[in-house]
């Protein structure tokens, strides 16, 4: 049964971890969702609760902004790990 709120879309959209604000990895945001995330890297190392932070670009016509997203790790697997946001901000 999935516990999920929100539907999830598929994407493979690259993104940069960090972990107080210092770039730990980086990966393929693989689906997404309203409430989070599944980020496919290579030799994930998390624990269940940490927080860390997502940077993506969120390229449009006029600008090449960043939007970095505050998450708590909710479960890791050879895959990746799997995050619930916080709340984002864009740069």
């Amino acid at each position: 049964m999935d516990h999920r709120w929100h539907k999830r879309h598929l994407s493979a959209i690259p993104a940069q971890l960090l972990q107080d604000s210092i770039p730990i990895g980086e990966g393929t945001i693989s689906n997404i969702s309203r409430d989070g995330m599944f980020v496919q890297i290579s030799f994930p190392h998390f624990e269940a609760g940490s927080f860390i932070e997502v940077r993506l670009a969120a390229n449009d016509d006029e600008d090449d902004n960043e939007i970095t997203v505050p998450a708590i790790v909710v479960h890791q697997s050879q895959e990746g790990v799997g995050l619930m946001f916080k709340h984002p901000t864009v740069h």
